[in-house]
């Protein structure tokens, strides 16, 4: 663990040196944004509580390499971010080109994790079938089988939250860049606005009657 958070801290120093020659500024301290997935599901084993720890205790430590900010435009501050409206100087012209550059980013990556999240809920309802339907009628036989699907889709489940969740990040670093106030950047503001909403624990839904392995259920969509 040691040598992953030494090599995921000088990635994190690469990065954030990099995206200061980029945008010719470097941000001021504590100006950074921490960003962490947020508890979603009352099952999840993360949230805050493990950082509140730290901060309660008063001891100045060093920040673990996960928990480090990294220098993007959404990260920065909202007085940085508005720097880029209104105002036709080369300074504002750069800081709108990265937070569209950004936005390109995270709509692909929302994608990405939306797709991610399709395959893993049918995989959860595929696997519970094939488990069950496995048990050949025996009755202990099934029995054993149905705890073994329970675990492996339970299993399954904690990843298929880990994709929302990141796909909620994104929501969120998505919705501090709309800096353009032209009719144009307020209408593609919304139009992402209404595409990509934030996941509640009642979107990740996995039920055997949406998914047939045979082929023959009417329910299926």
């Amino acid at each position: 663990v040691a040598s992953t958070r030494t090599r995921l801290h000088h990635r994190v120093n690469k990065c954030n040196s990099a995206m200061e020659a980029a945008l010719g500024s470097k941000p001021a301290p504590g100006d950074l944004e921490v960003v962490r997935l947020k508890k979603l599901m009352s099952e999840d084993e993360w949230d805050d509580s493990a950082a509140d720890a730290r901060a309660r205790s008063g001891h100045s430590l060093r920040p673990q390499a996960e928990f480090r900010p990294v220098d993007m435009p959404s990260s920065r501050g909202p007085v940085w971010r508005n720097g880029a409206r209104g105002a036709n100087s080369d300074e504002s012209k750069l800081r709108g080109r990265a937070m569209q550059a950004q936005r390109g980013v995270l709509v692909a990556r929302m994608e990405e994790e939306l797709g991610k999240l399709r395959t893993g809920l049918i995989d959860q309802a595929n696997m519970f079938l094939l488990r069950i339907q496995s048990s050949g009628g025996n009755e202990r036989r099934g029995y054993h089988l149905a705890n073994r699907a329970w675990d492996e889709v339970q299993n399954q489940g904690r990843t298929v939250r880990i994709h929302a969740q990141i796909y909620n990040m994104c929501v969120d670093k998505l919705k501090k860049l709309e800096w353009d106030h032209t009719p144009e950047g307020q209408a593609e503001s919304l139009r992402l606005t209404n595409r990509y909403r934030r996941l509640l624990s009642t979107d990740l839904v996995c039920t055997t009657s949406t998914y047939s392995t045979r082929g023959t259920s009417d329910k299926f969509k």
